[in-house]
């Protein structure tokens, strides 16, 4: 579980650009409620929401690909 723990974060990025993008989208008008009463233009929700799914990619890819580096690593060793 310990290996598993830096996927929470990648996680919850790709989760929140998922409701920025779905929020921009069906939103109707120029400006977007993304959290509460604060209003911003849809464009600027699009963008947070394509940065949130495409840094939550490269993390998690990142994130996934060292843990199989250290198992790997771990395996050489013990044999």
């Amino acid at each position: 579980m310990k290996n598993k723990a830096g996927l929470i974060v990648p996680l919850l990025m790709i989760l929140f650009g998922v409701y920025a993008l779905l929020t921009a989208m069906t939103g109707t008008g120029e400006q977007v409620a993304l959290i509460g009463n604060h209003a911003l233009p849809r464009g600027l929700s699009m963008m947070i929401g394509l940065i949130g799914l495409a840094g939550g990619a490269v993390v998690m890819f990142t994130v996934s690909s060292n843990i199989k580096k250290r198992r790997l690593a771990i395996r050489r060793e013990y044999q």
